[in-house]
C-alpha cells in the first residue's frame, strides 16, 4: 500500500540520522585498505600541475574526462597526499549522494520513498566500496543525480533559469564522465518524443543540450583519441557476444542490490538477491500497473531510464569498447545505482507492511554480512582491492638488504608504496625495478647482479602465462637464479575458482599477488692450474 508522508520534522530528523549514518560508514577506517591500481595511478597524475595533466590525458594516460582530476590537483595542494586524504573529498561527495536521492525520491514519488530510496543506497556494499575510492565515482553520481533533478525541474515548468542550470549541469557531468551523460540524455530525449511532446518542453531541452555540445567541442578530440585507445584494448572474456551482455546485465543487480564482497552462493548472498529480486519485480509492477498517479508516471521515466541506461551501457561496453569486462560493468554503470534503489522503494512502499518490513530487513540483513566482509577484506568478487601493498612493501623493505632487488609491473603498486616509504637518508634500501620491458630490466639486472630479487606477480586470468613477468622468470632461471619461495597473497574462494575456470574453460589464479624469492647461485670455484 503506498501511503504519501509530507515533509515532516521527524522525516528530517530521521533524513539526518541516516547523513551522520552514512558519514560513519564512509569516513570508517578509510585507510585501512591500500591505494589499487586505480587509485594510485590516479594520484600519480594528480600530483602534476594542471597542464600537465590535460598532456597525460591526450596521450591516454587515462581514459577518462578531465574534471576530477583538476579537483583533486586542487586538493591534494591544500591538504597533502595520504590514502586518507585522497579519498576524503569523495567519501564526503557519497554522503551527499544520499541527501540528492532523497530529494530525487521525493521529487518524484513520495518523502517514504526519498528515505527508503536512500538507507538502500547507503547500505549497498558496493556503493560503500566505490564511494571510498580516488576516482570519479562518486562525482558522477552526484551531477547525474542533479541532473535528473533539473531535468524534472525543466520538464514541469521551462524558465530561463531552470534551462541553464540543466545546461551547466550536462556540461559539468560531460567533462566528468562518457557513460553517464549520454545515457541520461539519450533516455530524456526518448520520453520528451514518447509520453513529453510540447513545443515550449522540447526547445528547452535541446537548446540546453546544444549549449551543453558547443561547450564539449574542445575536449571532443581528446575524447576520440581516449575511445580509439579503449576500443583497442585487449578484448575481455565473453566480450563480443550475447552472453557477455547478458552475464553484464545479470550481474549488474546482485553487484548494486547484493553488493560485490558477498558471493551468491554464500547464504546470505542467495537471500539478499532473492530479496532484490521481489522487490525490483514488485517495483516495475507498481510503476507499470499502479493505479495512484503518483506512482505510474514518474515510475515509468524511472524504469525507462534504468532500462534504458543499463542497456545501452551493456552494449557499449559489450560490443564497442570489448576490452571492459563484465565483473567490471557495474562500477562503470554506478551513476545508475540510485535510481535502483528508487526502484526497490517503490517496490516496498507498494506492498502491504506484513509484506515489505520482511523483505527489506532481510535485504539489509544480507547487506551486513556484505558490509562485514568489506571491513574485513573478505568475499571481494575483485581480489586485486584488498591485497596489502602498502605493508607487504613496507616488510620487503624492513628485510631486504642493499644489494637485492624488488621487480614488479607498474599496475602491482609496489613502485609507489616505495617511493612513499624510502624516505630515510641514513638507511640503505633494495633497488626497486618498474618491470615495463624485458631487454632494460634485464641489462639492470645484469649490470647489478643483484645478491636476491623479489618479483611480484599479480594474478591474470586473461592474460595469463603472457606477461613479462613470466618472461622474467624464465631468464632469471636460465641466468644462475634459483627459485628459493613462492608466497601468496589474497586467496580466491575456491568456488569462485572453479566457476571461473569453467566458464572460461582455463585455470583460474590461486593467488591475487604472488611474491617469487630468486636467490643468485654462487658461481663454482675456477680450478687451479
Amino acid at each position: 500500500m503506498l501511503i504519501d508522508i509530507r515533509p515532516r520534522p521527524d522525516t528530517r530528523v530521521l533524513m539526518l540520522l541516516l547523513l551522520l549514518l552514512a558519514a560513519f560508514l564512509l569516513l570508517y577506517s578509510l585507510d585501512h585498505l591500500s591505494l589499487s591500481a586505480d587509485e594510485f595511478f590516479n594520484v600519480l597524475l594528480e600530483r602534476e600541475s594542471w597542464s600537465e595533466v590535460f598532456a597525460h590525458l591526450r596521450a591516454g594516460a587515462d581514459l577518462h574526462p578531465p574534471l576530477t582530476h583538476l579537483i583533486m590537483v586542487g586538493w591534494l595542494r591544500l591538504v597533502g597526499e595520504s590514502e586518507w586524504t585522497v579519498r576524503f573529498l569523495w567519501a564526503m561527495t557519497g554522503v551527499v549522494n544520499l541527501a540528492l536521492t532523497f530529494r530525487l525520491g521525493a521529487r518524484l514519488f513520495t518523502w517514504q520513498i526519498g528515505v527508503v530510496a536512500a538507507l538502500l543506497l547507503l547500505t549497498s556494499p558496493t556503493y560503500l566500496l566505490y564511494m571510498r575510492f580516488e576516482k570519479y565515482y562518486a562525482f558522477t553520481i552526484s551531477l547525474s543525480l542533479v541532473l535528473l533533478l533539473t531535468s524534472v525541474a525543466l520538464w514541469r515548468q521551462q524558465t530561463p533559469l531552470r534551462v541553464a542550470a540543466y545546461a551547466l549541469t550536462l556540461v559539468t557531468l560531460l567533462y566528468t564522465d562518457y557513460l553517464a551523460p549520454l545515457l541520461l540524455t539519450l533516455s530524456l530525449n526518448v520520453l520528451i518524443f514518447c509520453i513529453g511532446r510540447n513545443r515550449e518542453r522540447m526547445l528547452a531541452f535541446f537548446g540546453a543540450q546544444a549549449i551543453a555540445a558547443l561547450c564539449y567541442l574542445p575536449w571532443l578530440s581528446v575524447m576520440a583519441t581516449q575511445a580509439a585507445i579503449l576500443q583497442g584494448g585487449a578484448q575481455a572474456d565473453l566480450g563480443r557476444s550475447g552472453a557477455g551482455l547478458i552475464a553484464a546485465l545479470l550481474y549488474w543487480p546482485f553487484s548494486i542490490g547484493v553488493g560485490e564482497t558477498l558471493f551468491p552462493w554464500r547464504a546470505g548472498g542467495a537471500l539478499g538477491a532473492a530479496a532484490v529480486a521481489m522487490l525490483a519485480v514488485n517495483g516495475v509492477k507498481a510503476s507499470l500497473t499502479s493505479p495512484v498517479s503518483a506512482i505510474s508516471r514518474p515510475g515509468m521515466a524511472l524504469l525507462a531510464t534504468l532500462a534504458l541506461s543499463l542497456v545501452g551501457a551493456a552494449a557499449l561496453t559489450t560490443w564497442i569498447f570489448a576490452s571492459v569486462p563484465f565483473i567490471a560493468f557495474p562500477n562503470h554503470t554506478l551513476f545508475a545505482a540510485p535510481l535502483f534503489a528508487l526502484l526497490l522503494a517503490v517496490g516496498a512502499a507498494a506492498l502491504a507492511r506484513r509484506w515489505s518490513i520482511p523483505l527489506v530487513s532481510l535485504l539489509l540483513f544480507a547487506r551486513m554480512i556484505g558490509i562485514g566482509n568489506y571491513f574485513t577484506a573478505t568475499d571481494y568478487h575483485n581480489p586485486i582491492y584488498v591485497v596489502p601493498m602498502r605493508e607487504i612493501v613496507q616488510e620487503m623493505m624492513s628485510r631486504a638488504q642493499r644489494d637485492e632487488m624488488l621487480i614488479a609491473t607498474p599496475d602491482v603498486g609496489v613502485h609507489y608504496y616505495y617511493d612513499l616509504l624510502a624516505i630515510d637518508p641514513m638507511q640503505e634500501y633494495p633497488a626497486m625495478i618498474v618491470l615495463e620491458r624485458l631487454e632494460p630490466t634485464v641489462a639492470r639486472i645484469t649490470a647489478d647482479n643483484p645478491a636476491r630479487i623479489w618479483l611480484f606477480q599479480f594474478g591474470r586470468d586473461r592474460t595469463a602465462g603472457l606477461g613479462v613477468e613470466q618472461a622474467l622468470a624464465q631468464w632469471l632461471a636460465a641466468h644462475g637464479y634459483k627459485l628459493q619461495r613462492e608466497t601468496g597473497y589474497v586467496e580466491q574462494d575456491p568456488v569462485y575458482r572453479q566457476l571461473k575456470t569453467i566458464l572460461f574453460q582455463r585455470p583460474a589464479y590461486q593467488y591475487k599477488l604472488v611474491i617469487q624469492e630468486y636467490l643468485r647461485q654462487a658461481e663454482p670455484d675456477t680450478p687451479r692450474s
